[in-house]
C-alpha cells in the first residue's frame, strides 16, 4: 500500500467515524446530558485512536524512507 492510499484510507476511516457517529445521535435520542457525555467519550475515543493511527503511519514513512 502506498503513502497516497494510506492517507485516503485513514481519511476514510476518519469520515466513516464522523458519519457513524452522527446517524447513532439522530437514532438514539436520550437525554442532553447523556448525550453530551456519550459525545465526549466518543470524541476522547477518537482523539486515542486517531493519534495510535497517525504514530503507525509516521513509523511507516519514516522506515519507507
Amino acid at each position: 500500500m502506498n503513502k497516497d492510499n494510506l492517507a485516503g484510507f485513514g481519511i476514510g476511516i476518519l469520515a466513516g467515524l464522523l458519519v457513524g457517529g452522527a446517524i447513532a445521535l439522530l437514532y438514539a435520542p436520550q437525554e442532553g446530558a447523556k448525550t453530551r457525555a456519550m459525545i465526549k467519550d466518543e470524541a476522547i475515543k477518537v482523539r486515542d485512536n486517531t493519534g495510535r493511527f497517525v504514530g503507525k503511519i509516521a513509523k511507516r514513512v519514516k522506515r519507507d524512507k
